[in-house]
């Protein structure tokens, strides 16, 4: 015989029920991010590398790890690659409008970040235009709580110098005969005299490279 539970007298409702509270911890990582310009001051026309550098101080794994890059203008840089230390990591380019504020925009999506742990992005452009120029750099994660957002955003200058024509200079004194380049001894830093013209052209042109300019 199979007793009818609704027939079942309960002696004692207070235990019928329980309540369970649970306290979600939430992480923290406290990401930073800095950047560096590789040659400045460079020249219109040739390739300008910036390094940034995304760090997580912790005390947790950052995680959904984003890196946003605002270039100047288009008609400023071209955007050349974006490649990411991390094996996680992709890098993609939005070429913006002339809209304002609808700069390009490289945009990389990092993975996890470790504790202690710190991710290179290497991004070349090439600016197009003699000017002072600003490249801003900004890191977040979705999944934790940034302990310290003033370190999230970085800003670089870069200063582009007009191209180097090189039929500007007179090189009628470029010849084995006559040492080289003894015409620009007064306009540049010294450069050692060579027998072979070529050696001393591309010398001259490292010395340009290196963001040195002619003396008034």
């Amino acid at each position: 015989m199979t007793s009818n539970p609704a027939d079942v007298f309960d002696p004692n409702l207070a235990n019928n029920h329980d309540t369970e509270t649970t306290v979600v911890v939430p992480r923290f990582a406290d990401l930073s991010v800095l950047q560096f310009d590789s040659p400045d001051p460079v020249f219109a026309g040739s390739d300008l590398t910036y390094e940034i550098h995304v760090h997580n101080f912790g005390p947790n794994t950052a995680t959904a790890v984003v890196l946003t890059n605002r270039l100047p203008q288009n008609s400023d840089f071209l955007f050349i690659s974006a490649t990411t230390s991390s094996s996680l990591g992709t890098c993609t380019f939005s070429r913006g409008s002339t809209i304002p504020g609808d700069d390009p925009t490289v945009t990389c999506n990092l993975g996890f970040l470790a504790s202690g742990a710190t991710t290179i992005v290497n991004l070349v452009v090439r600016p197009t235009r003699p000017g002072n120029f600003f490249n801003s750099a900004s890191v977040t994660s979705n999944s934790e709580v940034d302990l310290d957002v003033g370190n999230n955003s970085r800003i670089e200058r870069t200063i582009v110098t007009p191209a180097v024509a090189l039929n500007s200079f007179d090189f009628d004194d470029l010849g084995a005969s006559k040492g080289v380049l003894q015409h620009m001894a007064a306009g540049f830093p010294f450069i050692d005299r060579k027998a072979d013209p070529s050696f001393a052209l591309m010398e001259f042109m490292n010395y340009v490279n290196q963001g040195y300019s002619r003396r008034g």
